[in-house]
């Protein structure tokens, strides 16, 4: 199964492919072909970052209350 994603950024211009994913790139906007496994891989990564993100928010504030 693959996922195609559209980016409307500027990126430049180019062809880039490796393990899983094929992207031109066409100025401002880019296409991207990824395998599942990949895009799968991402959103799992993005919920991690986004929880330890918020404990990192946690400690420094703990550290605020102890005045260190």
């Amino acid at each position: 199964m693959f996922t195609g994603i559209i980016t409307a950024a500027w990126r430049g211009f180019g062809f880039d492919h490796g393990d899983g994913f094929i992207e031109l790139r066409l100025g401002f906007l880019s296409f991207a072909l990824c395998k599942g496994k990949i895009w799968s891989q991402v959103i799992i990564m993005n919920n991690q970052a986004r929880k330890l993100l918020e404990v990192n928010r946690d400690l420094q504030e703990k550290v605020k209350q102890n005045g260190k």
